[in-house]
């Protein structure tokens, strides 16, 4: 028998036209105390937007169970790699 989901939950994206993908993403995480949900909004667009909103998610995805502040500080550190990453050119320092 499959476990019944805690919740149930679905999600819509859409690229601006004329870009490749969006920086809006989302993920829904199982912990032992609940659920986590992450809305998270790479600001701008494309492809540098969604390179941060990956960022970001793959940290919510890393530790779900993680207090919240925990995780926001978390999020904030990984994009501002990325933010040095992309003011550099993309190069890295």
């Amino acid at each position: 028998m499959v476990p019944r989901a805690l919740i149930d939950w679905g999600v819509a994206t859409l690229a601006l036209p004329g870009e490749a993908e969006s920086g809006d993403l989302s993920t829904v995480q199982t912990t032992e105390r609940g659920v986590l949900i992450g809305a998270v909004d790479g600001l701008g667009h494309g492809a540098e937007a969604a390179a941060a909103a990956r960022r970001a998610v793959a940290v919510l995805e890393r530790c779900p169970g993680d207090p919240m502040l925990q995780l926001v500080q978390a999020c904030h550190q990984a994009l501002v790699v990325v933010a040095r990453y992309l003011g550099d050119g993309g190069g890295g320092a």
